[in-house]
């Protein structure tokens, strides 16, 4: 595993890409249904496990999408609906979609 780790590290990521993950993760930060957002941890996780990814897909470098796919399992877990949110029967998945949908990818 720690193997797999290294040799992701050699996989490209534009800088573009870092941004969008980056305004992906601070939107979780202002998003109206949110107690609180996704913090920088956040970041280095779905970065990081963009390149694992993209090296299972047997590519060097990550594509949009592979951040797209990744999105839910990684800022699940680290976000919290506020009580209205819960009152709404929002999910946080249906926040991440909201996200997903709202911050445009890079082109």
């Amino acid at each position: 595993l720690n193997q797999v780790f290294a040799e992701s590290e050699s996989v490209r990521l534009d800088d573009s890409l870092l941004g969008y993950i980056s305004q992906l993760v601070a939107e979780t930060r202002n998003h109206p249904l949110l107690q609180w957002g996704a913090s920088t941890r956040a970041c280095i996780a779905l970065m990081k496990t963009a390149r694992v990814w993209a090296l299972l897909e047997w590519r060097d470098f990550v594509i949009p999408d592979d951040i797209k796919h990744l999105a839910k399992p990684i800022l699940r877990h680290r976000i919290e609906l506020n009580p209205e949110a819960q009152v709404s029967e929002a999910t946080e998945d249906s926040v991440i979609d909201d996200l997903l949908a709202k911050v445009a990818f890079p082109s």
